[in-house]
């Protein structure tokens, strides 16, 4: 087992960092907190769904009333609550998927690996939404990564990078007769309405992530 591990939020944001701010990534990545309640979980549950239906916009406005009717006693509770229903109606307001609907796509709700390596360290990237298409002859694989956030938008490199990472993880998933399309490996900043898409060539993205996670095992042992 490898005890390299890391997701694709704080190696992102890993990159660029202070050494302290790294430091502290890596001391939380050695001790997740398994018990630890998860922020904007409806929202994050119901936007795959969304996509699965069929673009079913009733799924979305039902998790709103929902929400509505959460336990608020608490500020954890209330943040998570206004949260994930503000991103829910941001979404709604972005129209997505203006290009993904006229793909004719399949979409894959059971991923079997959420995980890929990159430099000895594995990386969970466990993509919100994957899905496959047809095009000229030419079967193709796209996905999306979604990010929630109310206190700023997510810089664009960050999100350049993480649709880069998202790409490099579906060539893990692809069949021989597949290609990743990268002009449909998204990230997108829910609140701010931001969509970030992998470059046409994401090589020098993926030489960033492969040195930060070389930076990552030198400073696994002594953070």
């Amino acid at each position: 087992m490898n005890k390299y591990k890391i997701s694709i939020v704080p190696l992102t944001n890993f990159i660029g960092a202070s050494e302290a701010k790294k430091k502290t990534i890596i001391k939380e990545q050695k001790k997740v907190n398994l018990f630890k309640a998860p922020l904007y979980r409806t929202a994050k549950a119901v936007l795959p769904k969304y996509f699965y239906s069929g673009y079913d916009q009733s799924l979305i406005v039902d998790a709103i009333t929902r929400l509505q009717g959460s336990d608020l006693s608490t500020d954890w509770k209330r943040n998570n609550v206004e949260t994930s229903i503000s991103a829910l109606r941001h979404f709604m307001r972005m129209q997505f998927p203006f290009s993904i609907s006229n793909l004719r796509c399949s979409f894959i709700s059971k991923i079997p690996n959420k995980e890929c390596y990159i430099n000895g360290v594995t990386v969970r990237v466990a993509p919100d939404v994957v899905f496959k298409w047809s095009e000229n002859g030419r079967k193709r694989i796209g996905g999306i990564k979604f990010h929630i956030g109310k206190t700023a938008p997510l810089d664009s490199y960050i999100g350049r990078l993480r649709s880069s990472l998202l790409a490099h993880y579906l060539h893990t998933l692809v069949e021989k007769d597949e290609e990743v399309d990268n002009k449909y490996c998204f990230c997108i900043d829910v609140i701010y309405e931001q969509i970030f898409t992998a470059p046409y060539n994401i090589t020098n993205d993926i030489v960033i992530l492969n040195n930060a996670c070389g930076e990552i095992k030198t400073l696994w042992n002594i953070a």
